[in-house]
């Protein structure tokens, strides 16, 4: 999801002195299941295209509680013109009361507000849909079980995660992607015999996605952790 916007103000008959004179910038907000580097996940600000601070995961303070959306969402501000009355001397941060800043400061709090909203709206109706997809791919108990985690851990206004499935194994589809967190499943040590029933295997993934953990391992770990969970329910039909 994609939102960008240009602002030109000269703060109507403010004076030069006490606004600091005229802005423009342009700015875009871009969010992913996953932002790769995490070092991008934030608001970060250039003025003639440079900036000597790092992205700012508080979005410049943005006080709503929106903690799992700040982190799948990357944001650059490119002012054309002012804001250079802002910058400190070490040109390292900024004045946080001067009026170019604090201008800055509003319109990406209500950017980010109205981003929310529309990705909240866009992400139940794709949920509503997901939903009806897995359940066609997956017998309705677990449907309902990874439906119900991944509401009570990410919400119901966050869509599940997007699956990518490939034939692994005697025709059996297994996921190789889940929510941006790809699954090597070309490992010596993973038994496909023992794979079992690949609707529980994706099942267990949107759950561990749900919590956080597929990000924390690499691609092959991840594997590794589906493969040792699913051998525990090998003989349970």
């Amino acid at each position: 999801m994609f939102f960008a916007g240009k602002v030109e103000t000269n703060f109507g008959d403010a004076s030069a002195d006490r606004s600091g004179g005229k802005l423009a910038f342009e700015a875009y907000l871009y969010w992913n299941s996953k932002i790769i580097p995490k070092e991008s996940i934030g608001a970060l600000i250039r003025v003639n295209g440079a900036s000597g601070t790092l992205f700012d995961p508080d979005f410049l303070g943005y006080q709503i509680a929106e903690q799992t959306r700040k982190k799948q969402v990357t944001c650059e501000i490119f002012v054309l013109e002012g804001l250079d009355g802002a910058l400190n001397i070490d040109r390292e941060s900024y004045n946080t009361s001067h009026a170019h800043y604090l201008y800055i400061q509003k319109w990406l709090h209500n950017a980010f507000r109205q981003f929310a909203t529309q990705h909240k709206k866009i992400g139940r109706e794709v949920r509503e849909i997901e939903v009806e997809e897995i359940s066609s791919g997956v017998n309705s108990k677990l449907a309902d079980i990874t439906g119900e985690v991944w509401e009570r851990m990410r919400g119901d206004d966050i869509a599940l995660p997007t699956i990518e499935k490939r034939s692994i194994y005697q025709g059996e589809s297994l996921p190789v992607k889940v929510g941006g967190n790809e699954i090597s499943w070309d490992q010596p040590r993973i038994s496909k015999s023992k794979i079992g029933r690949s609707d529980r295997i994706e099942a267990i993934s949107i759950v561990l996605d749900a919590y956080g953990i597929l990000e924390l391992l690499d691609d092959e770990r991840r594997a590794d952790l589906l493969f040792d969970i699913a051998t525990i329910f090998e003989d349970d039909a």
